[in-house]
């Protein structure tokens, strides 16, 4: 829904920045690899491309629009977050994303929020649906 509002080469770079977050410790655990799925569907986008690093991806966001940097940021934080915790790698991405996507510590804060919001809503409606 909200990565509706990229343009299919900034999705495309998106799926690939959250691919790279994800895999950051070497590994991709169910929930990862479940919100990497659904990242891929909604982008439409049947491969992980290999465009740059996550240095390099994060720099080409951040000469987007304050809306896209935000979208990304969300993003990656979301799949960051799958595990209900951020771990000291997961921190120090942020930071790096933080930096590169010249977001406040206001947006950051209510961006991470949402995150932490939709993350307790999607486990809720896996448990409903799954009864």
């Amino acid at each position: 829904m909200w990565l509706d509002n990229l343009n299919q080469t900034d999705k495309e770079k998106f799926v690939e920045l959250a691919y790279k977050a994800a895999y950051a410790d070497r590994s991709l655990s169910e929930e990862e690899m479940v919100d990497l799925a659904e990242f891929r569907r909604q982008c439409g986008v049947s491969s992980i491309g290999n465009t740059g690093t996550f240095q390099e991806l994060l720099s080409y966001f951040g000469e987007r629009t304050p809306q896209v940097r935000r979208i990304v940021f969300f993003g990656v934080y979301t799949v960051l977050y799958s595990n209900d915790i951020i771990t000291e790698l997961d921190q120090q991405l942020i930071d790096i994303a933080k930096e590169d996507l010249r977001l406040s510590e206001e947006e950051i804060r209510a961006l991470a929020e949402a995150g932490q919001e939709m993350r307790k809503l999607q486990v809720k409606l896996r448990t409903l649906i799954n009864q």
